[in-house]
């Protein structure tokens, strides 16, 4: 079994391998803090539910602007730099949420320190940390390791969730106030920007491009799969000096510039959905209608979680056998339309079923479009295209909570029948996402 869920390539990798995704499962810990209380800290501080989907447009349009100008010089400055630098801004922002009640100093430290309102992993940690994993895993290998990266991750954000919720309930039946228990939550979001902090140091300097010494892990591999070498030939790129993209993406041939134009038009939709729906509107959502308790809510997330990071697993098979696109599609279809159907259900019992079914898939595609993204570009340009692919992503994300904070806030009914109907209709963006991906790329994959 350890083969096929591909434990094994993440044992044999180098430290440096381990150490990035020991990060990523203290980054995850810190957003589940986030994810859970965002929204309902805002309200308990009186925002309404405009201001609170502006907030979070405002935090994702600051981190499309951090990301574009961290990944465009990461590899100048050194990428382990960037990510410490990034780790302390984390901790000062888990700070400010404790002490701060002031509306734009909140939306400031959210967009510097990367406050994420969904739980994901949004700033350009993700994308240096994937391009530095490009060159120390073999080719055949980064599926697997991507997978068991992206399932520390989720079990980052579960025990985050989780443990939010019942300690807030603790603190409250000692008599701390709602709002101070939020707040007492971010101390430890700090906490964890601290640790990232010391795990960044060590990194050592086979991490930084100039280690790549020109080839890359996957390009040495000589038991690489068709799938897995880059859709891009390497030798002889064309470059078009006199067009505008040519400027604003002054590394990428015009092959490369040609698929990531379609690739971010696809990914846009999907971007958008989850923005309609991210984990803060959900639990609020679920808070609202249901009246449930923190405690309640961190465990529903927590089985969704873990249930997300068991399907980053079982995509590393699929893969092998139908395909990384394929693979995408397969998954993704059940969580789009579990979503879509979830604000309908008119018990607490069909909803959960509902979002944890959703969870079983949600992960399915995400080691398998980052695969296929890193095989389909030339090595030299893996950190600025999948820092632009997560600019795309994040700007795409970025208008939709202000979106559901507007239907939650024209809503009569307590705000959970607009917010509903906004989480379905991400729902209906990510099918379409599906169609358009499996109709672009199906055949050539």
């Amino acid at each position: 079994m350890a083969p096929s869920i591909g434990f094994r390539a993440l044992v044999n990798t180098a430290i440096d391998v381990k150490l990035l995704c020991l990060q990523r499962l203290v980054r995850l810990y810190a957003f589940g803090i986030s994810s859970l209380i965002l929204a309902l800290q805002l309200a308990e501080l009186g925002f309404s539910e405009e201001r609170i989907g502006l907030f979070m447009t405002l935090t994702l349009l600051g981190d499309v602007f951090l990301s574009l100008v961290v990944t465009a010089i990461a590899d100048r400055i050194g990428r382990a730099r960037m990510i410490a630098l990034g780790s302390l801004l984390m901790a000062s922002s888990g700070v400010i949420f404790a002490i701060s009640d002031n509306y734009w100093v909140l939306v400031a430290a959210s967009i510097f320190g990367v406050i994420s309102p969904s739980g994901g992993d949004i700033g350009p940690f993700k994308a240096i940390e994937e391009s530095m994993m490009s060159q120390l895993v073999t080719a055949a290998d980064f599926n697997a390791v991507l997978a068991w990266y992206y399932l520390l991750g989720a079990w980052g954000t579960a025990a985050g969730v989780m443990g939010t919720g019942w300690m807030i309930q603790v603190l409250e039946h000692r008599g701390i106030s709602t709002l101070k228990a939020y707040q007492c939550m971010f101390c430890i979001y700090s906490l964890m920007g601290v640790v990232k902090f010391i795990l960044s140091v060590v990194l050592s300097k086979a991490c930084e491009l100039k280690a790549e010494s020109g080839t890359t892990n996957a390009e040495r591999d000589p038991s690489i799969a068709t799938e897995a070498q880059p859709l891009l030939p390497k030798p002889e790129p064309t470059r078009d000096s006199n067009n505008w993209i040519t400027h604003l993406c002054p590394t990428l041939c015009k092959e490369s510039r040609k698929f990531l134009v379609k690739f971010c038009f696809i990914i846009s939709l999907d971007s958008f959905g989850s923005g309609l729906a991210s984990n803060s509107w959900l639990t609020y959502f679920f808070s609202l209608k249901y009246d449930m308790q923190l405690g309640s809510l961190g465990s529903i997330f927590f089985a969704s979680n873990l249930l997300a990071s068991v399907s980053n697993l079982i995509a590393i098979p699929v893969a092998n056998n139908v395909g990384l696109i394929a693979t995408m599609v397969l998954g993704h279809v059940p969580a789009s339309i579990a979503l879509l159907l979830l604000p309908f259900l008119p018990t607490v019992f069909g909803a959960v079923t509902c979002l944890l079914i959703r969870s079983i898939f949600i992960e399915f595609d995400q080691a398998p479009r980052q695969a296929f993204l890193a095989h389909a570009i030339l090595p030299e340009e893996r950190t600025l295209v999948m820092g632009g692919v997560n600019v795309v992503r994040t700007l795409s994300r970025s208008f939709a909570p202000l979106v559901t904070g507007i239907l939650g806030g024209q809503d009569e009914k307590g705000g959970y029948n607009g917010i509903g109907l906004a989480i379905s209709l991400g729902g209906g963006l990510k099918l379409a996402y599906n169609a358009l991906l499996l109709c672009t790329f199906g055949v050539r994959n």
